[in-house]
């Protein structure tokens, strides 16, 4: 059975469409070439490729030889498609957008789809039980470190229920008048080895185009800061100024316990979906508001951010 994104039909933004019909422009038919690997480059055969388009249905069909499989599209078209083959996390959204252009004579042209696309699959290799929250509420104080215990999802008390300080979050350099707002906010780690990093990746079961599986398979053990900061400030008839970025995301790892020598002993890793969110102008304070995945398990080689959507988690 085709499932529902699939079914979903991404069109030429509505006034292009609209110029489109006028000009009663004719929507070329285009071959394309899919071509399907998973996260070492190798070909998936028999991998489901279901493609939306605008026109009259829909174009799928599974990989043959090579991962590949040829469908027809059309030209100037928005296109989506989804992947899906069991023992896989599905790859989907939308692929490429079309639309048209005005060409060097002034008339509308269709964007020219590209001749081919090589989807990756990311195969399903250990989902563990990670607590899975989403936090949002206001901070107890300004101008301190406070500390977030990510296996209860509250402040460690006495702002909240938390024991253990994973993350210390502080919110300073506050500013807020009728016209103008600012404030800054910086995370940083209790311990030696904890540590923060950004990545790329599409928000899972969005309809932008990217793996259910956002980060990696397993946490990496380098390349870890051991905190960032970030500003937010407006002022009246200027711009926004926001350290927010489109698809980042954040890998993190604490609770590290480390030998004489630096070799890791124990440790938890996790990732935070989207951007850690915070807004300096709330009267009951600066709010703060992230969703995040924790692996609990401190067994240094437990490194595993693959969700388990099945099993219970611990620690709600």
């Amino acid at each position: 059975m085709i499932h529902l994104p699939s079914l979903i039909l991404l069109l030429i933004p509505p006034l292009l469409f609209g110029q489109l019909n006028r000009l009663d422009f004719p929507l070329t038919p285009k071959i394309v070439t899919f071509t399907v690997v998973d996260s070492d480059g190798n070909p998936v055969e028999g991998a489901l490729v279901e493609a939306s388009k605008h026109g009259p249905g829909n174009e799928s069909g599974l990989t043959g030889s090579g991962g590949r499989i040829i469908l027809t599209l059309v030209e100037g078209a928005n296109l989506s498609a989804y992947v899906t083959k069991e023992g896989y996390y599905t790859t989907g959204g939308e692929l490429w957008r079309g639309g048209l252009f005005r060409g060097l004579d002034g008339n509308l042209v269709p964007r020219e789809l590209p001749d081919a696309f090589t989807i990756t699959l990311k195969a399903v290799r250990d989902p563990v039980p990670l607590r899975n929250a989403r936090f949002r509420g206001n901070a107890p104080k300004s101008d301190e470190p406070i500390g977030f215990d990510l296996k209860t999802g509250d402040w460690v008390a006495p702002f909240g229920k938390g024991t253990t300080t994973d993350l210390f979050f502080r919110f300073h350099h506050l500013f807020l008048d009728d016209e103008a707002f600012s404030g800054t906010m910086t995370l940083s780690f209790p311990n030696p080895g904890d540590g923060i990093q950004p990545f790329q990746a599409a928000r899972p079961f969005s309809m932008e185009f990217g793996s259910n599986l956002a980060p990696p398979h397993k946490a990496p053990v380098d390349g870890y800061l051991p905190g960032l900061t970030y500003t937010k400030a407006h002022r009246e008839g200027e711009e926004y100024h926001t350290y927010e970025k489109q698809g980042r995301n954040y890998l993190f790892r604490t609770r590290t316990e480390l030998d004489p020598n630096g070799t890791i002993l124990a440790a938890c890793y996790g990732w935070i979906q989207g951007e850690i969110q915070f807004d300096p102008r709330d009267p009951q304070g600066p709010q703060l508001s992230f969703m995040y995945y924790f692996n609990m398990d401190p067994d240094p080689e437990a490194r595993s951010l693959e969700y388990d959507l099945h099993a219970p988690q611990s620690g709600r």
